[in-house]
């Protein structure tokens, strides 16, 4: 309770203001209503577009988006890119009963899910050793091993006896570092000498060879 006299608080039940002495209830009625502090009145509703006097800025009710902004059409050049990214990679088939193959047999019965490629390189290295990178499309790893092994079937029809070791690198972009692939990796050995035997060796890599996906095959067969 605050003194109608000079202003003081005191506590709802004081009989005298401790600031003046005086006694509060028999101050005249000017000086109760002058002490009296004004109600503040309840804030209206606050209803959509509802907006305080006080506001620092003006500010809007939100609004719901028409339906027709939703859905943004698709510019031209977002769809070509689209459509090239997906025309870069294989529809994927289903993986064979067989896989990874553990037989050679098994490896030629894959070749029918072979993709089509293009050459990018053929070249010679030292010690009997031959690289062919060639460009297809990114696949399923069954993919990638039936394109690689038919490769290597086309290149030893024409080059059987002229190199020990035979690489096949797969790439999905011709501009590829020439020591690196990313589609899959073929190396094919002609009489390994693995204890008292006299094999060819072939190991298939699928994606870079390190990828968490990635599947090694090991097979050899018998020298002639």
């Amino acid at each position: 309770m605050r003194c109608p006299y000079c202003g003081g608080l005191n506590q709802d039940t004081s009989a005298y203001c401790r600031s003046c002495g005086r006694d509060p209830r028999y101050a005249p009625r000017a000086l109760q209503k002058a002490s009296t502090p004004p109600t503040r009145p309840a804030p209206p509703q606050q209803l959509p577009g509802y907006q305080p006097s006080n506001a620092p800025y003006p500010v809007k009710a939100a609004q719901a988006a028409p339906a027709s902004a939703m859905k943004q059409p698709v510019s031209t050049a977002a769809r070509t890119v689209q459509q090239s990214d997906s025309a870069s990679v294989a529809p994927a088939s289903q993986p064979p009963e067989e896989f990874p193959p553990r037989t050679m047999a098994q490896l030629e019965a894959l070749q029918k899910l072979a993709l089509d490629y293009s050459l990018v390189s053929d070249d010679e290295s030292t010690g009997g050793k031959r690289i062919v990178r060639v460009l297809y499309k990114q696949c399923a790893p069954w993919q990638q091993i039936a394109t690689l092994y038919t490769v290597l079937q086309k290149y030893q029809e024409d080059h059987a006896q002229r190199f020990n070791t035979v690489i096949v690198q797969g790439l999905t972009h011709p501009d590829a570092n020439l020591y690196s692939f990313d589609n899959g990796q073929l190396i094919y050995d002609r009489n390994v000498r693995l204890g008292n035997q006299i094999l060819h060796r072939l190991q298939i890599e699928t994606d870079n060879g390190f990828t968490a996906t990635a599947v090694r095959v090991v097979l050899t067969e018998a020298a002639n």
